[in-house]
């Protein structure tokens, strides 16, 4: 039980960042080349979030949408 809380509390943080990355990018009109930069360093890297990021594929296409709208 106790494992289980822990991956759906890492998932939600990962969610949360995500959020707030987007809304950084939305706020500050970052270019959008260093936001994939941050993108892939962070939310992509296969060994930290790779159990997570099936979770995160909605989240995914909204980004790459952001991306290729700039």
């Amino acid at each position: 039980m106790e494992k289980e809380l822990d991956e759906i509390s890492a998932i939600e943080e990962d969610k949360r960042n995500l959020i707030n990355l987007i809304a950084f990018y939305e706020k500050k009109d970052m270019n959008g080349d260093l936001f994939q930069v941050i993108y892939n360093n962070l939310i992509r890297s296969p060994d930290t979030f790779a159990p997570y990021l099936e979770n995160l594929e909605d989240a995914e296409n909204t980004i790459r949408t952001l991306i290729l709208a700039t």
